[in-house]
């Protein structure tokens, strides 16, 4: 099922002299199985609109709906929460348990899991990250790299088996390598059938993923349509102060030399075949 965001406000400190407006009147729908790219400059209310879609906040005004499930009421907020992981920028600093196993075990048992379903869960995710079982399970995790403790956090947030995944900044801080790792994690996760919303301050991190963008501004959704359609506003995103992905930064330039390019190119892949079309076009 969808998650129906209605008319979502959110004000900080409201009533107060230092009252402040982070998420302003948001409407939208995120379809099932989609995947949602949030993108706004820092201050824009993308974190702050990401918590409310596993209740970790409560709207000043609005509601939220998730799988059919008002986040409002509180009776069904936690079973609500096992269906929606979040992942926040450096996970792996709340890492605390003495093994990798029963770090990744925590969430399940939490929710009710027997040993022999934990056990199975912490398996499923750590493959899912792409970490050994056998190697890593008696770890403790705080001997890990950078990037395998990040992986262990995402792994207890899979091993809830969330039907929605919610990350702000997933790939904060890490080498290409392991930007890497993470960006085909949640790529596969995706292509499980899953729905996925992701903030992110990466440009192409959000042209690879992506099937739709909300672009928020001053608490506001400023735009949501297709990566296409939102990169194709360049005159739009550079007034909000956000960059271009990479291929649509090259599209442009080759266009002001007099290169017949479309207007919706955002990804290596399709501006490469655009050019080549273009060469044979020319011979």
């Amino acid at each position: 099922m969808p998650i129906e965001i209605e008319h979502l406000s959110h004000v900080y400190m409201k009533g107060s002299s230092q009252e402040a407006v982070a998420v302003d009147d948001i409407t939208m729908t995120i379809e099932d199985g989609a995947f949602l790219g949030v993108i706004g400059h820092t201050g824009s209310g993308k974190s702050t609109f990401v918590q409310h879609l596993n209740a970790l906040l409560q709207p000043t005004s609005g509601r939220v709906v998730v799988n059919g499930v008002d986040l409002a009421e509180k009776k069904t907020r936690k079973a609500v929460r096992a269906q929606v992981g979040m992942v926040f920028q450096y996970p792996e600093y709340q890492l605390f348990e003495e093994t990798v196993a029963k770090d990744v075990a925590f969430g399940p048992k939490n929710h009710g899991a027997s040993d022999e379903e934990a056990d199975r869960k912490v398996r499923a995710a750590l493959a899912a990250v792409r970490l050994d079982y056998d190697l890593v399970a008696e770890r403790s995790p705080f001997e890990l790299s950078g990037g395998q403790k990040r992986r262990v956090a995402l792994a207890g947030i899979l091993a809830m088996e969330p039907s929605i995944l919610v990350l702000d900044e997933p790939m904060a801080g890490l080498d290409p390598r392991g930007r890497e790792e993470i960006l085909d994690i949640i790529r596969d996760y995706h292509k499980g059938g899953h729905t996925v919303v992701m903030v992110s301050h990466s440009m192409d991190d959000i042209a690879a993923l992506a099937t739709q963008v909300a672009v928020l501004s001053k608490g506001k959704l400023v735009l949501l349509a297709s990566p296409g359609e939102v990169f194709a506003q360049t005159q739009l995103l550079r007034e909000l102060h956000l960059d271009l992905p990479q291929a649509a930064q090259m599209a442009e330039r080759l266009r002001a030399r007099g290169f017949a390019l479309p207007n919706d190119i955002y990804q290596i892949d399709a501006l490469a075949d655009a050019i080549l079309r273009r060469a044979k076009h020319v011979q």
